[in-house]
């Protein structure tokens, strides 16, 4: 596959446990990537991601080279009020869902720390006394959603011009997580919106649900389809004819 003469070699999707192995054994990158015959490039998915972790995996990606024209990024944007924190603390961390493929809970980092992950409840299940008391004052004293709001635009305008400067062709996927409008990008050759919500039919989308009560997750025929919907979007709007 080729966009705008430039032969794809590898995919990366970046997202949180929308994305992510969630009671799975296989995600919807899985069956893209083998598709499209690419290499799926692990990682930049997580359980209880956070669009800042997005943003740091996709920016250090690029700036290490490791992104380039070559990959197509698929961009699933979660809630707009996660974020992440990098902490001294170190405790062996469990797995985000069943699944053995799916992210760990706390994420080790190269300098020995970890990174923890903030949502609304998160304090709930931290490991260290340090930790829940600043999920707690985060959820309570220092979150604004209009606030957030603002961070959020800005960085999805820095992120949206450096994948543009450097051609690297990306999907940015609505999935209900984030109102669509935040996530719209101007219309040019790399960068691309699709909501996926609106490509299911009325009341389809309930089938691909992980259960009847869990469809922030997808099970495995979800992900098998959310990855057919992609690919049918790529042929008509982002690979060369």
């Amino acid at each position: 596959m080729e966009i705008h003469g430039t032969k794809i070699e590898k995919l990366i999707v970046a997202g949180c446990s929308f994305s992510d192995y969630a009671e799975v054994s296989k995600n919807y990158s899985d069956f893209l990537s083998n598709s499209l015959e690419l290499q799926n490039v692990h990682g930049y998915t997580s359980g209880a991601g956070s669009n800042q972790r997005i943003w740091r995996k996709i920016l250090s990606g690029v700036r290490n080279k490791q992104i380039k024209s070559d990959t197509l990024v698929v961009i699933q944007y979660t809630d707009i009020i996660r974020k992440e924190f990098w902490t001294k603390n170190y405790k062996e961390s469990f797995c985000t869902s069943k699944s053995p493929k799916s992210s760990k809970m706390r994420e080790d980092y190269k300098d020995g720390g970890q990174i923890i992950k903030f949502k609304m409840g998160s304090h709930e299940w931290q490991d260290f006394p340090q930790e829940k008391h600043l999920m707690s004052l985060l959820e309570n004293n220092f979150t604004s959603l209009r606030f957030d709001q603002e961070n959020f635009k800005n960085a999805h305008f820095s992120l949206c011009n450096t994948l543009e400067r450097y051609k690297i062709p990306t999907i940015f996927l609505g999935t209900g997580y984030i109102d669509n409008e935040l996530i719209s990008t101007s219309r040019n050759k790399y960068l691309f919106n699709y909501n996926l919500p609106k490509s299911f039919p009325k009341g389809e989308s309930l089938k691909y649900c992980l259960t009847p009560n869990d469809c922030a997750h997808l099970s495995h025929t979800g992900h098998q389809k959310v990855a057919e919907r992609i690919e049918d979007f790529m042929y008509l709007n982002v690979a060369d004819k």
